[in-house]
């Protein structure tokens, strides 16, 4: 009789841990977007400009959802984005631009395009990230 009881506690516990398993993983989250902007610059006029999420997404879907994107001032298809400096506030093209390290040229000028980055935590797999791609 004890072992029927331990079993029957095991069969509800185990069905309780599946119901609230599949009662968790139904909801999808919702992230609001709408304050979002980033900053970009074109390489053929020199325009720096701020894209809110909105222009974003419509200029993602313009350009096929790859960087350059168009400029705001003279149409070209030749804005990348571009991030500010923690440290001296200068402004910098994003590692998505060829040629780009993403890293600040003047807080870290020995950082260069054609230096080879090895992650850590590749270190056992042999997989190497190169900057620029």
């Amino acid at each position: 009789m004890k072992g029927v009881k331990i079993g029957l506690i095991v069969v509800c516990l185990s069905l309780a841990v599946v119901i609230a398993v599949f009662s968790w993983g139904g909801e999808k989250a919702e992230v609001d977007v709408s304050g979002f902007e980033s900053t970009w610059k074109c390489e053929a006029c020199d325009h720096q400009f701020v894209m809110t999420s909105g222009e974003y997404e419509a200029e993602f879907v313009k350009s096929n959802g790859q960087e350059p994107f168009h400029c705001k001032k003279c149409s070209e298809l030749k804005a990348w984005m571009v991030i500010q400096c923690s440290e001296c506030k200068a402004w910098f093209y994003g590692p998505l631009k060829p040629g780009s390290t993403g890293a600040c040229p003047i807080c870290h000028p020995e950082i260069r395009y054609e230096d080879e980055v090895v992650d850590p935590s590749y270190k056992d797999s042999g997989k190497r990230i190169i900057h620029g791609y």
